[in-house]
């Protein structure tokens, strides 16, 4: 779970953004949040615990291409 809020997020930034990888939500989290807090937060629209980051967002686009 590497990359994901609550299972493993090594973003350094204070507010940083995840997205669903479910349905696309986006969600501030707080650096606390990421790192502190046990277990992947799912998500408020669809209940889903499958996040991405800006790395991963990078990537399935370069994929895309």
């Amino acid at each position: 779970m590497d990359g994901q809020p609550g299972g493993g997020c090594q973003d350094p930034r204070y507010r940083h953004e995840h997205w669903c990888a479910a349905c696309g939500t986006g969600r501030v989290f707080s650096i606390i949040r990421c790192r502190v807090v046990r277990g992947v937060p799912p998500c408020s629209e669809c209940g889903e615990q499958r996040w991405m980051d800006e790395i991963d967002a990078f990537i399935a686009g370069v994929q895309g291409a």
